[in-house]
């Protein structure tokens, strides 16, 4: 590359002393610096020096003049000249800025006086010299002249202009920080570049860097920031929102762009993404708005939304560009109303024959008692709607009039044949109503089918009895029974009664008869107690009318009596003891009160418990307990014997 970074000049002083030629001036200058940008420009120091030889000294103080010019630029001022022998001395110096050529070359001139005005040895006036130096040529960047233009902008493509102030030979173009493009020997001032398969409604960011020619150096332009044009898209705030079998309003921004192709999916019953293909759709270009009949794919879209009754889906909206599909995504969620199964009918029975025989009717049972089945054949069954299934019917049992569930059964669903569903029976008797809904697959509900149904009040015979002989010891036994029932009434009817009494008996110890006697002679004895209740008495208990005629006294004697109505029997025991009279006297002497005699003992007068007495006072006195108190049994005498006692010691 031409030129110096430094340069100097000497001028001969026109004086000779002693033989010798005369001192001489040198002007030198040094680059210390320099800019490449625009403009470009050297910082150089200069020095104007006086040299002298072996006898070349000057003496003198006087001021004297001098000037140097430098690339047009005058500097200028004072200075003495004296100077010793074989010496130098700065006469003057300076800096100076340089501006180059566009191309960085310069090539400077430089000029200087120095005034002596000294007579020796012949006059020497004034000293000057000049030069033209050539300095280091400054490597240029190429600039641009303005950022760059961004044209042609389109949803997938747009095009990059630049120029520069020098010709350059080498350019890349960068796209999101990577070259997408180099282009090679331009030797041009300006070039353009067209992006392609770009993305639509995408934001990229470009630049440019450039390679001066003369000077191989690049210069990179800001970073643009750029976004393509988008395709047409839906107008919505947030999400869709549509009832299957409904049509579909749109709006469209941006329709002048291109047309668009509409696509449904649904998000099935399993999770799964599902592409309705049937439905697919081209909205021309221009089209502001579109009303989407969907409505002709109801039945496809139910059959993937068998479990629930909303269902997502999703619309693109998209358009092929350059051979590539772009897209936007909406969201939304699919309804499915009026969609609750139909069903209008069951019978109710009870499948406890005994009782529906008794009562005569099935619609009605015993309290605690019987089964209620709800029977739905498949001529009635449950019919789904909107492509869903029946999954189960649920029953229910309430009291009539309130809303209080008291007893739920379920039967799984079936189309093939007849659904049971067992109620059972409840503890508290009443009129009900049994009520009866299909469930289906998205847990929608039918209307719920209800029938009456009478929970009869009902308890085993209740029986008070009252077995013993007569005056407490006679071998006449009487009997006093009070039976309560339920008359188990079907409108003015009573549907129930006792069908019998029964009685068996044995001696105490041994084992009762296997067979049983019967009390027939009750039925003049019913009574009506309330609504619900009936009374059967049975008196036997007089000489005249007595219960069992012979029972020996002297033994005791386990009864069972057997109370039966139309449901349900209860076994009573009791047992009658033997004989025990007030007072009584024996052929051997013996007299008893209120026992038995004990017939191996000598005491003739045998008496069941302590004596009641009056003494002198007239207190009264258990004549026993007093005799207790009176004999003291103790092995040391006690101290609170009673006056007159008597101790009796033991031991």
């Amino acid at each position: 590359m031409a030129g110096t970074t430094s340069g100097s000049f000497s001028v001969n002083a026109t004086y000779t002393t002693s033989g010798n030629i005369g001192d001489y001036v040198t002007f030198s200058w040094n680059r210390t610096g320099y800019s490449s940008n625009t403009p470009c420009y050297s910082d150089i120091s200069w020095s104007l020096v006086l040299h002298s030889n072996g006898a070349g000294y000057i003496s003198s103080s006087a001021s004297k003049s001098w000037s140097v010019t430098i690339n047009g630029s005058t500097y200028s001022g004072t200075n003495t000249i004296g100077i010793g022998n074989n010496t130098s001395k700065t006469l003057a110096s300076g800096s100076t800025r340089i501006n180059h050529n566009d191309d960085g070359t310069k090539t400077f001139s430089v000029s200087f006086s120095q005034a002596f005005n000294i007579n020796f040895n012949g006059w020497v006036g004034t000293i000057s010299g000049s030069k033209s130096f050539e300095i280091l040529t400054i490597p240029r960047y190429a600039n641009f002249n303005g950022m760059p233009a961004i044209t042609d902008i389109t949803q997938t493509s747009l095009n990059l202009s630049w120029s520069a102030n020098a010709t350059c030979s080498y350019v890349n173009y960068y796209l999101n920080g990577e070259v997408v493009n180099t282009e090679h020997n331009i030797s041009s001032t300006s070039h353009s570049f067209t992006f392609t398969n770009l993305s639509p409604n995408t934001t990229y960011t470009l630049s440019v860097r450039i390679w001066r020619k003369d000077s191989n150096l690049y210069t990179t332009s800001s970073n643009i920031s750029i976004t393509t044009l988008p395709i047409s898209s839906l107008v919505t705030q947030d999400t869709f929102s549509l009832n299957i079998g409904d049509n579909l309003s749109l709006s469209f921004q941006n329709e002048d762009k291109n047309a668009s192709t509409l696509k449904l999916s649904v998000e099935d019953d399993s999770g799964s993404w599902i592409t309705i293909n049937s439905a697919q759709v081209t909205v021309p270009i221009n089209e502001a708005t579109y009303l989407w009949h969907l409505s002709s794919y109801a039945t496809t879209l139910y059959e993937h939304c068998t479990t629930k009754n909303e269902m997502n889906f999703r619309i693109s909206c998209g358009v092929t560009l350059n051979g590539k599909y772009y897209e936007n995504i909406y969201s939304g969620i699919m309804h499915v109303t009026n969609a609750n199964p139909s069903f209008n009918a069951f019978t109710l029975a009870n499948t406890n024959t005994t009782i529906t025989n008794l009562l005569g009717v099935t619609t009605s049972t015993i309290q605690n008692m019987g089964n209620f089945r709800v029977q739905i054949p498949s001529a009635s069954k449950a019919i789904a709607q909107k492509s869903a299934s029946i999954v189960k019917y649920i029953a229910y049992l309430i009291p009539k009039g309130a809303t209080n569930v008291v007893k739920t059964a379920e039967a799984v669903y079936s189309s093939t044949s007849q659904v049971n569903i067992d109620i059972g029976t409840y503890s508290t008797a009443g009129t009900y109503q049994i009520c009866v809904f299909a469930v289906d697959s998205r847990q929608n509900v039918s209307s719920t089918i209800a029938k009456d149904c009478i929970i009869i009040p009902y308890h085993a015979p209740v029986t008070n009895i009252n077995i013993y002989r007569m005056n407490g010891f006679e071998k006449e036994i009487f009997l006093e029974l009070y039976s309560q029932y339920s008359r188990l009434a079907i409108g003015s009817t009573d549907k129930n009664s006792l069908v019998s009494i029964m009685y068996r008996y044995a001696e105490v110890g041994t084992s009762l008869p296997s067979s049983w006697k019967s009390i027939t002679d009750y039925s003049s004895g019913i009574t009506s107690v309330n609504a619900t209740d009936s009374k059967l008495t049975y008196i036997r208990n007089t000489l005249s009318n007595y219960f069992i005629k012979d029972l020996s006294i002297e033994k005791s004697y386990n009864f069972e009596f057997k109370i039966t109505d139309k449901v349900d029997s209860v076994i009573y025991s009791m047992t009658v003891e033997q004989g025990i009279p007030i007072l009584g006297e024996f052929d051997d002497g013996h007299i008893t009160i209120g026992m038995s005699p004990e017939l191996d003992n000598s005491a003739k007068l045998q008496v069941a418990s302590d004596i009641l007495v009056t003494d002198t006072d007239g207190t009264k006195r258990m004549l026993l307990e007093t005799l207790k108190n009176f004999m003291i049994s103790s092995d040391t005498e006690p101290t609170n014997q009673i006056v007159g006692g008597i101790w009796n010691k033991t031991s």
